[in-house]
This record gives structure tokens, C-alpha cells and sequence, in this order.
């Protein structure tokens, strides 16, 4: 498996010391190394924070609140939580806030894509999803 070094900033193949810490065979960095998928849970995770808690957590409600009989795209869903609870701090907050559902099981994927349909989307393609019941 590929990582990432904090330290050095390199990618290298994940080794371990005697103790099963990891260890980055370029800088020989201990607890420095994360994955993909760990860096983008840590980013998402940030710009999650910075939407502060109050916002967060009345978007995070209004996903709860979602027909299950419905299919949403994410764009829609923005849109719905946008009439109520506003704009976040930061357009990648809807990311985050989509990508913490799906992990909890609020949001199911359906395995669909539709074009998105504001303008500044430029008509490109989503995933749609489905609340969970």
C-alpha cells in the first residue's frame, strides 16, 4: 500500500519497526504517514469544524429529515438545507457534510448519476442518493 509523509511530503510503501509503528522508508518518519482516504477524511473533518457546530448541526438534521421516499442528488440536497439553514462558510462544507452522512448510514448511494442542474455545475453528472430508513 502506497502512503503519504507528513514529514518528507513523499510517497513510499508502508514498512514497520520492530514496535509495528510506520515507518516511512524515505525520511525514516515515525507517525507521519497517512493514506489517501485518511487525508481527505481529515480535510473533510477540518472544513466540517470551520462551519462551526451551530451550522453543522442544523444541516446535519435537515439531512435526517429528508423523505426516504425521495431520491436526492447532492446539489439538491444543498439546495433544500440552503433555503434553511443558509450558506456555509465555505462551499467544500456541503462536501463534508454530504460524505459524514453517507459514513453514518444517513445516506444510501443508489447507484444512480444525474446531471446537475444549477448553471454553475455546467450540467455534470452526480451521485444520487436515498435517506436511509
Amino acid at each position: 500500500m502506497s502512503i503519504w509523509c507528513y514529514r518528507c511530503r513523499g510517497m513510499g510503501r508502508l514498512t514497520y519497526s520492530d514496535h509495528s509503528e510506520e515507518i516511512c522508508p524515505r525520511c525514516m518518519g515515525v507517525g507521519f504517514l497517512d493514506t489517501a482516504e485518511d487525508r481527505r477524511d481529515k480535510a473533510l473533518a477540518q472544513v466540517e469544524d470551520n462551519a462551526g457546530p451551530t451550522w453543522t448541526e442544523l444541516a446535519h438534521e435537515e439531512v435526517r429529515k429528508l423523505d426516504p421516499r425521495r431520491c436526492w442528488t447532492g446539489e439538491q440536497i444543498r439546495l433544500h438545507i440552503e433555503d434553511i439553514c443558509g450558506k456555509p462558510h465555505h462551499h467544500n462544507a456541503w462536501g463534508a457534510i454530504i460524505s459524514s452522512a453517507v459514513k453514518a448510514d444517513v445516506l444510501q448511494a443508489t447507484g444512480e448519476w444525474r446531471k446537475m442542474q444549477t448553471p454553475k455545475s455546467h450540467a455534470r453528472k452526480t451521485p444520487v442518493y436515498r435517506r436511509a430508513v
